[in-house]
């Protein structure tokens, strides 16, 4: 029996199962947009800037697990954004 393979596939379909409703994809969005998917956050100071970059290494790599495709979530943060502003009107 390959125990690390199946606790691996048991891994990835929780994953999915998690980010694969409407609330789960939501989440990823506001995830990608709070961690700095899409842009990247320039400062002078070294640990900061390692601390920020492990924190979209943890996104990206959900994306990853998810096989999502970056433009889709891309697409739903827009939407999200979109939204808010409609609310605040």
């Amino acid at each position: 029996m390959n125990l690390p393979f199946t606790e691996k596939k048991r891994e990835v379909q929780m994953f999915r199962e998690v980010f694969g409703t409407d609330e789960g994809k939501e989440i990823m969005a506001i995830l990608a947009r709070k961690f700095h998917v899409y842009k990247y956050m320039q400062t002078p100071d070294p640990y900061i800037s390692a601390f920020q970059e492990g924190q979209r290494s943890v996104v990206v790599q959900i994306l990853e697990i998810l096989k999502t495709d970056l433009d889709a979530v891309k697409r739903r943060l827009d939407q999200l954004d979109d939204e808010r502003l409609k609310r605040r009107q």
